[in-house]
């Protein structure tokens, strides 16, 4: 309990006198990541399940989990097959 009371004191009296700059901070945080998805998430409104999920799975393929693992256009195995001999 006394721990507790020890970090809520002082980081009240920080929020108090910094809360236009938390503000802010949080603001140009979400507006960064809105930009970020908006460009690097592909459109997927217009696909089907079978589509999304041949996006992002093969079974047999890749990695052990079953996720697809891409080097160059090839799969991690392919790719260490003809690089390992």
């Amino acid at each position: 309990m006394a721990i507790n009371t020890l970090l809520a004191r002082p980081t009240i009296s920080i929020v108090e006198t910094y809360r236009a700059l938390i503000v802010l901070v949080f603001a140009c945080l979400t507006l960064v990541s809105v930009v970020v998805v908006y460009f690097m998430d592909p459109e997927t409104k217009t696909k089907s399940l079978e589509e999304l999920t041949a996006l992002v799975w093969r079974p047999g393929h890749g990695t052990s989990n079953g996720y697809d693992s891409v080097v160059d256009g090839q799969d991690a195995y392919e790719h260490r097959e003809r690089h390992d001999g």
